[in-house]
């Protein structure tokens, strides 16, 4: 039996808790007929049970510790509450099936929030890596590959959202300002979670962090539709139909095959090669020098390959800049006075390393305000060659700076309007097909075109890579091994980025209908001899064109499957490459046979299993056209 003293003690302690610690046992509730949602506001713990469910699902994990609030506010579809010891204000409006979260702030902090996938019932992740990864939380695979942890900043991966697959319902997260936060994977007690630490910092004036929280269709793609209908609904989508009005020659990239010409490839006859192919349609890129010799030969190239139709234009880039007498690059070529103020300066005074360690990192600020103006006198120089294409490096995948030099202050914010305002110019002003390098969503509207946001760029991806006794160098300059050598892939590395069972077409969910992806352009479609059959039909199957390194002697060795490759794509992305990317989903447990339809018009069916599904072979992809039920099937050669 308790006595008086235990007693005492015990009401003491529950008035001297009232009201910021009993609150914390206090839970509220936010709801509609088709989504219940109840928030823990001292432990920022959020649960949400849809309506055709018996069980609440755990949507952001509460934190260990409670915090003292004030001002909590609870009316209908809204709560707000101020957490002091932080600084920090939170708001909550459920609309329909999409929770929306807001934290403002005046103070420099880090915030945590939300750690998802932690209930009990959460099944895998939907992550957006690149074209996208599709991570089971108890995957042994997966698991060793994150080890501890793995960050990526938001701005950095191709979409600012990340889903959550339950046992009976998938849930979306996506962020509406994608900066200062990232999404990192954790490894923890054999499971896979997500969470995403987020920073507020004076020199960026303290912009609110949203999340926005959303119910979306039960299906791997499902958080990839919803932020789609996000994006069209606030303006931020720009569809291929709007960008062939502002340049019609953007049409030339359906049913086109995607190449980087070295050597003999870029002269008159290795393009005439290519089209006694029979391929009608090609966006073709060089590596471009005005100064040398042979560039004679490119010029005469651009002149025929446009006879054909083809889309033609030079690499370019505008992250680096070196010393004008030294550079090993053209393109890294401005004027001494940039070389020696125009590089990004860290917070400790020293300038950012450039690529590689060549020069500097060429701050977008200091390029914009300098005296000359570089970037148009080197598109207009281009543009005088013939050209109706242009690839910019770098640009357009968000590596972005903070810039500390007072010539030339910077965020990454207004290094990203930067990067925007000058793609802008190339692609709208000067009506070029532009393309960047693994383009994300923030850089789409001003796009055609993005090498390298197909391939899964993962850590097993990079760790290869830099082993250039096994990918291969920068040499010779006419045929490069780092794209002309062959490999097996290993193990791990084939399973990280091309393991079917583990991608997700997210990005092609959200974009197929406004960019054109293909695969990194270091890692053509050749390059890992066991994987060519897999590749091959992964590309088909998410309707994207394969990337080439093409000289004289690889149009011979690879015609025949250029042909073959080609024929069947073509025909098919010249009608569906501008439609959208509207349903995906396994068709056996495995995840081994896999379909993909796009809008109205055609189901893509492939077979990456070594039985056959129904009539459909192994390693073979089917495509019927669902108004007539005309069907065609292709099955790549190893």
């Amino acid at each position: 039996m308790m006595n008086f003293s235990a007693k005492f003690l015990l009401l003491m302690l529950a008035a001297f808790l009232s009201p910021s610690v009993r609150a914390q046992e206090k839970s509220y509730t936010l709801g509609n007929k088709r989504l219940q949602v109840r928030v823990v506001p001292t432990r920022l713990g959020v649960w949400g049970k849809p309506a055709k469910l018996k069980q609440e699902l755990l949507l952001a994990s509460p934190t260990s510790a409670p915090e003292k609030i004030e001002n909590l506010k609870a009316s209908g579809d809204k709560l707000s509450w101020r957490i002091p010891e932080k600084d920090l204000t939170v708001e909550m409006l459920l609309d329909g099936t999409e929770l929306a979260v807001r934290f403002i702030t005046s103070r420099e902090q880090t915030l945590e929030w939300p750690a998802t996938a932690r209930d009990k019932s959460a099944r895998a992740i939907i992550f957006p890596q690149n074209e996208g990864l599709y991570l089971p939380v108890r995957d042994a695979f997966w698991l060793r590959q994150i080890e501890d942890k793995e960050c990526h900043d938001t701005h950095h991966v191709s979409l600012p959202m990340w889903g959550v697959e339950f046992e009976r319902a998938t849930i979306g997260y996506f962020l509406p300002n994608d900066l200062r936060s990232q999404l990192c994977l954790r490894g923890d007690e054999g499971k896979i979670f997500l969470s995403v630490p987020h920073k507020f910092l004076a020199r960026d004036q303290f912009p609110p962090y949203e999340v926005r929280i959303v119910l979306t269709q039960n299906s791997p793609i499902g958080p990839a539709l919803a932020f789609r209908d996000w994006l069209i609904k606030t303006g931020r989508h720009v569809s291929f139909q709007q960008k062939m009005k502002q340049n019609p020659e953007v049409s030339k990239l359906f049913g086109a095959m995607h190449a980087y010409l070295w050597g003999d490839g870029s002269t008159p006859e290795g393009v005439k090669q290519l089209r006694e192919l029979g391929v009608e349609r090609a966006a073709l890129f060089y590596d471009q020098d005005p100064r040398a010799p042979k560039f004679a030969r490119t010029l005469a190239a651009i002149k025929v390959a446009k006879s054909f139709g083809y889309l033609i234009g030079p690499y370019d880039t505008f992250a680096n800049i070196q010393d004008p007498a030294t550079s090993d690059s053209f393109t890294s070529i401005y004027d001494a006075a940039l070389f020696q103020t125009g590089g990004v300066m860290r917070q400790d005074g020293t300038r950012q390393s450039g690529f590689q360690g060549r020069g500097h990192e060429l701050s977008s600020e200091a390029l914009k305000r300098a005296a000359r103006p570089f970037i148009a006198e080197r598109v207009n120089a281009q543009l005088q060659t013939g050209i109706n294409a242009y690839f910019l490096d770098v640009d357009a995948f968000g590596d972005l700076y903070d810039d500390y030099d007072p010539e030339h202050p910077m965020t990454i914010a207004q290094d990203r309007a930067n990067r925007i305002e000058r793609m802008r110019f190339i692609s709208q002003t000067k009506n070029l097909v532009l393309g960047s390098e693994s383009a994300v969503g923030w850089s789409a509207p001003v796009l055609h075109f993005s090498h390298g946001t197909y391939t899964l760029q993962t850590s097993a991806f990079w760790n290869l890579h830099r082993q250039r006794d096994v990918w291969g160098r920068f040499r010779p300059w006419n045929r490069p091994d780092a794209f002309f050598k062959t490999m097996a892939a290993p193990a791990d590395f084939a399973t990280s980025v091309y393991d079917p069972r583990y991608r997700l077409p997210l990005f092609e969910t959200v974009f197929h209908d406004s960019v054109v992806t293909t695969d990194f352009w270091g890692a053509p479609l050749m390059k890992f001899d066991n994987l060519v059959q897999t590749r091959s039909l992964l590309l088909l199957l998410y309707n994207v064109p394969a990337m080439w390194s093409l000289d004289q002697r690889a149009l011979k060795e690879y015609g025949a499957r250029i042909k073959a490759m080609n024929d069947f794509f073509a025909p098919l992305h010249k009608e569906i490459g501008a439609q959208p990317l509207t349903r995906f989903r396994w068709l056996t447990p495995d995840r081994l046979v896999q379909r993909a339809e796009f809008s109205d018009k055609v189901v893509l069916t492939a077979n990456f299993g070594e039985r056959a599904f129904g009539k459909l072979p192994p390693l073979c992809i089917e495509a019927r056209w669902l108004k007539d039920n005309r069907r065609k099937l292709y099955c790549p050669e190893p």
